[in-house]
Formats: C-alpha cells, structure tokens, sequence
C-alpha cells in the first residue's frame, strides 16, 4: 500500500505515486473517464490532496464514496512547506505525498454543501435588493419598499411608473432593468424557500444544539454545518472568536476602551447569532438571554446590546455542544 499526492487543476490530475520508497509521475484527465483510470492506479494506496474548494471537493468525494482513503491538507501548511525554487504540479504532488501524516481524513457533509449554497443565494438575493433599490429611485418617487407583489407587477410589465419620469430618456432602458431585477430577485428567493426545506429535512434533529431555546432548524444547521466538530474548541472563548464576536480592549493607564467586536471570525456564523438573538428578544423565549439583556437595556445601546447577547449565546451553543448536554438555563 502507498501513498499518491495529486495535485488538482481544472482540467489535469497531476500525480505522484510513492510506493516502497520509489516515486514515479503520472497524469490523468478530470473527467469521469480520467477519475475512472485514476481508481484503477489507485487500488490500495492513500491519496494525499490540497484543501481546495470545489476540485479537491469533487475529487475527493469521488474517491470517498467509492470506499478510498483520502486525506486532505490545508493550503497554509503546504505553503509552509513548498519550495520556492520548484514551482510545478508535480512538485507540490510529490509534496502532498511526503506530507501524508499532517492530513486530515476528509468528512463528506451535505448539510455542509447545502448551507455553503445557503450562504451564496443570501448574498445574491441582498446584491439584486441593493441593486433594485438604487435602479427604481430614477423612475419612481414612491419608496423603495421590495414587495412580492411590486416584483410580480414589475415582472408582468403592470406596475405603473411616475408618468413624468417615463418621459426622460433613459427611461426605457431602466424599465427594462428593473423587469430583469425583479425577476432575479423572485428566482431567487423561490431557490431559497425549496433549500430551506431541503436543509429541514437533512439537519439532525435530535441533535442536542436544538434543546436551546431560539436555536431553530436553520440556525441550528448553518452552526452544525460551518462548526463541525466542536471538541477542537478547548475553551468558549475560542469558539467566540472564531465567530468573530469577540470583544476588542485596549488598555490606556487604568481605564479599559472598548472598540467593538474583531470580525475577524466566520461572518456568516456571526450574521445567524445576531439573527438569532433578535428572534429570541422578539418572541422572549430564551430566559437567559432575556434576562441578560432586560439587566442591561438601560444602560447599553440597543445594537451593542444585542451584539453582546450574541456572544453569550454563542457562548451557550458552545457548552451545549462541547459536552453534549441539554440546554439548562440554570446552569
């Protein structure tokens, strides 16, 4: 048994074969008859491959679902590791192959799939908004309101325009646009509806996050999905920073500044515990959280508030899942 590292383009499988201590180079088209004769050089050995996105996806759920070993390296430590004298495929394949024991076995998680194309759809449908309302402004001095029903009449050509403002001559031009607009806006939105109802029905619904209050299915599956396993968080603090919700200090003399949160963690993970915490503020049925916050709304600005409600909330899911127990808000 030995090892292949195989370094991934779009339309090249570069490989090297390492067995018993001898190398050898070798290439197969990405296609399907190309991964087809790459099982067949395979056969028992371990393919080693870089942490891509969508080629090491495709190839490694290729190679997973057919019962091979596959381990995937991350892209920063294979920086650390090439040698910038030799730039070719082949050498970062033979250095793939060298480095089979800092892989990483690959896990296939199509809730992770499906909320990775959540997230793409959500910013599509605020690109398309943000577009509609800077476009309607030039022939319309109603507000800029996106309605299902303004979109369906923009669509059917019955919505009725400022008269005035038809008469100018960019007018039709921007009908035209705002016809497509409205129409993207609604594809869109109809793609979202049917992949919310998808993940529902995928997520693991005994899953233990799904105890907390204010955790719902999508929540709960966009969390899953971008966490995965929670036992590499040590601490909570961890696991707030990797959202990004945690809070920036500085120091001067004896006094302690705030400057706000870091970003600097998954925005998207960030965006759904904000979401969250307005739901749970909304409908009151998180009794942590809404102590918390009723203790401090005199005295904090809404949004801060909010912000650090989020923080701890995320700071819940994490002790929740990190030790697969129950939500107890006496804990």
């Amino acid at each position: 048994m030995g090892i292949i590292g195989i370094d991934i383009d779009k339309k090249e499988l570069k490989c090297y074969v390492l067995r018993d201590g001898k190398g050898r180079k070798t290439k197969f088209q990405n296609n399907v008859q190309g991964l087809k004769k790459l099982e067949e050089e395979i056969q028992d050995d371990t393919v080693v491959i870089e942490a891509t996105a969508t080629y090491s996806t495709k190839l490694a759920s290729w190679l997973k679902t057919r019962g091979h070993k596959v381990l995937l390296i991350s892209p920063n430590i294979l920086a650390r590791n090439k040698d910038p004298r030799k730039k070719s495929d082949y050498n970062d394949a033979e250095k793939l192959a060298n480095m089979a024991n800092e892989g990483k076995p690959i896990e296939l998680n199509n809730l992770k799939e499906l909320v990775s194309y959540l997230e793409f759809l959500d910013g599509e449908i605020i690109r398309y908004k943000n577009r509609f309302k800077r476009t309607i402004i030039m022939i319309d001095d109603d507000d800029d309101k996106i309605t299902k029903k303004r979109l369906r009449e923009i669509v059917e050509g019955k919505y009725e325009y400022n008269e005035d403002y038809l008469k100018l001559p960019y007018a039709e031009a921007v009908v035209y646009e705002l016809r497509g607009i409205a129409r993207q806006i609604i594809e869109l939105e109809d793609m979202k509806r049917k992949l919310l109802k998808r993940i529902e029905e995928v997520v693991p619904k005994d899953h233990v996050i799904f105890t907390i209050p204010g955790i719902g299915l999508v929540t709960g599956a966009v969390i899953l999905a971008r966490v995965g396993d929670f036992s590499r968080f040590k601490k909570a603090e961890k696991f707030v920073a990797y959202c990004g919700l945690d809070p920036v200090t500085e120091r001067s003399g004896t006094r302690i500044v705030s400057h706000g949160i870091s970003k600097r963690g998954d925005k998207y993970l960030r965006k759904m515990f904000y979401l969250a915490v307005l739901t749970i503020l909304l409908h009151r049925n998180n009794p942590v959280i809404v102590k918390y916050y009723d203790e401090r709304k005199d005295k904090v600005p809404h949004k801060k508030l909010v912000v650090a409600c989020a923080r701890k909330l995320a700071r819940i899911v994490w002790s929740v899942c990190y030790h697969n127990e129950p939500f107890d808000p006496n804990a």
